[in-house]
């Protein structure tokens, strides 16, 4: 059928050549007329005796076979121009299952957090929960979760995440809770250090919202780089034992009472998503 279609329109190619080949002799034979009465005499003679010029049969067979040659390149472009639609078909097929996949990836990685979480703290009733808003500044910082009075979730509830502490629940909707942040300079947490449990009080910085700064150190506390600190359970919020961080630098000063830790957080805010709320305290 194809084959046919092609033959059909060379056929016409061919026989729009000749009419104007026609056309073409026709009006070279109407321009002699003009020259005169003799030439209007040979005009008429030759039109009535002479044929109209036909292609040479091999000049016809070549045009025949060039047109063909261009009907196959426009097939050959269609076809092209088919499979590269279906192509970008797939392809965005392959796309879009491509971020369901991830979309699952990310589920799962979220669900495993909340199991290793809730194996670690296992002695504490929790409840899970998503971070859907962050301010993290200098000046404040400040979690939104997406559980809040219908889930139990009440003010002073102490947060954590896979690394160690988050900070505690200052206010609470129906369906959201705020949480303050230990590396807000609002917040202040009493600590120990773990190697020798001695009691300090850790504080946000209006300079530096990447540390914390340990200060009341008692001035026979003997401080050593690397060592861990942990909630002291003193001042009725944070559960006792609740790993905060280590200490990354000693600043000492002429005042031995007012020494104070560079303490760096376990928990890297800018990058929590999945925290667990402690229901009892």
């Amino acid at each position: 059928t194809g084959n046919g279609f092609h033959n059909a329109h060379i056929r016409i190619l061919c026989h729009q050549v000749r009419c104007h080949c026609i056309t073409i002799w026709s009006d070279d034979a109407r321009n002699d007329e003009q020259e005169g009465p003799q030439h209007h005499e040979q005009f008429d003679e030759q039109l009535g005796q002479q044929k109209p010029p036909e292609l040479p049969e091999a000049d016809e067979q070549g045009f025949k076979t060039a047109l063909t040659r261009v009907f196959n390149e426009f097939g050959r472009k269609r076809n092209l121009i088919k499979e590269n639609e279906e192509l970008k078909k797939k392809n965005s097929e392959l796309e879009t299952s491509l971020r369901e996949l991830e979309i699952v990836k990310a589920e799962n990685q979220n669900l495993q957090e909340y199991m290793n979480l809730t194996e670690k703290y296992s002695e504490y009733e929790t409840v899970p929960a998503y971070v859907i808003n962050k301010d993290i500044s200098n000046y404040s910082s400040n979690l939104v979760l997406n559980v809040g009075k219908k889930d139990g979730i009440e003010e002073n509830m102490t947060v954590i995440a896979d690394k160690g502490l988050v900070g505690h629940i200052i206010s609470v909707t129906e369906n959201t809770a705020k949480v303050q942040v230990i590396i807000d300079p609002a917040c202040t947490v009493s600590c120990m250090i773990s190697t020798t449990e001695e009691s300090i009080i850790c504080k946000g910085t209006l300079d530096n919202n990447q540390i914390i700064r340990a200060s009341y150190i008692p001035t026979a506390a003997e401080l050593i780089i690397g060592d861990s600190i942990q909630t002291s359970g003193i001042g009725g919020i944070y559960q006792r034992g609740i790993f905060i961080g280590t200490i990354k630098e000693i600043v000492t000063t002429n005042n031995a009472t007012d020494r104070y830790a560079v303490i760096e957080p376990a928990v890297d805010f800018s990058k929590v998503d999945s925290v667990l709320v402690i229901k009892n305290k």
